[in-house]
């Protein structure tokens, strides 16, 4: 099966404040039916949920909805542990999301099922150039900034940097800095919501892109970034709805009270989900004391 390796333009502006992968099928082992097989043996349910996930997620991702692709290669990977094809899509779709460190370490493991696997090899390769290129951009901001201590853009191009870096604390630290220098830097304000978003704060996003388009109506990038937070909050409503129901089937479903409190944070109602933590916790959730750690100090 090929691959093709897409060299994506990344294109992210130096702002001045003022101004394919796999055709992923799942192989079912045919060796054991033969042609006149009158009760051939059922087929694995796994492979089935996962040939049946595998082309939801393929099908999201032509769409360039990588979030939700890789949700569906997620499931993939837990049904098919040893799917090489699966881990390097997955990459794939972490790569077009900027996240090099999580395409990195997909490409990782499709390697160490398929050491000859030349397709992620080759996916590793450019997300290591990536994720390069960025480092070294923090460091050559850092001294433009040890000379210019007051430069908007800096903050905001090291920050950007550092956020590619899964960095989130410096990167926020960089885009607060520009907004206390120049409060209408809208680059500033978007980039922060990105941060907030990659950290599921979409409440949070939310109120950062608006912030830029106060600034600049007719900026795309933060419209874009915009709706896609507010589409991630309308699919954890639905999902708080689908948990209550199932609670109230089975008020003893620590998942249920576990998804019901991740899916409460997501939309801003932080006094919820520690609740339903809690008692996702008390019901044996082994997920829940993590999350409760998290967000509800």
């Amino acid at each position: 099966m090929k691959v093709k390796l897409f060299f994506i333009l990344l294109v992210f502006v130096l702002t001045n404040c003022y101004g394919q992968p796999a055709d992923y099928v799942v192989a079912v082992d045919s060796s054991h039916y033969t042609m006149d097989s009158l009760n051939p043996p059922p087929p694995d349910v796994n492979i089935v949920k996962a040939q049946f996930l595998s082309r939801s997620a393929y099908t999201k991702l032509q769409a360039n909805d990588y979030n939700g692709a890789i949700a569906n290669y997620d499931q993939v990977i837990d049904l098919h542990t040893t799917d090489k094809d699966a881990y390097n899509n997955r990459g794939w779709c972490k790569y077009n999301l900027q996240d090099y460190q999580g395409a990195i370490a997909d490409y990782n493991k499709a390697l160490k099922i398929d050491p000859d696997f030349e397709n992620a090899f080759n996916n590793k390769l450019e997300a290591k150039r990536q994720l390069k290129n960025y480092e070294e951009g923090v460091a050559n901001y850092s001294k433009d900034l040890e000379q210019n201590p007051n430069k908007t853009d800096a903050y905001v191009n090291r920050g950007f940097a550092e956020l590619i870096q899964k960095d989130y604390v410096a990167a926020l630290a960089d885009f607060n800095q520009a907004i206390s220098i120049d409060p209408k830097c809208y680059a500033a304000y978007n980039d922060r919501g990105w941060l907030k978003y990659l950290q599921e704060d979409y409440p949070g996003a939310i109120i950062d892109f608006k912030k830029a388009l106060k600034i600049m109506p007719g900026f795309e990038v933060a419209k874009n970034n915009k709706a896609m937070a507010e589409r991630k909050i309308a699919e954890y409503k639905t999902e708080i709805a689908e948990n209550n129901n199932a609670a109230k089937v089975n008020p003893n479903d620590a998942v249920a009270y576990y998804n019901l409190g991740m899916a409460k944070y997501c939309t801003g109602d932080a006094k919820g989900a520690c609740k339903s933590l809690k008692r996702a916790l008390q019901l044996g959730s082994a997920k829940a004391q993590n999350a409760l750690d998290k967000y509800c100090r």
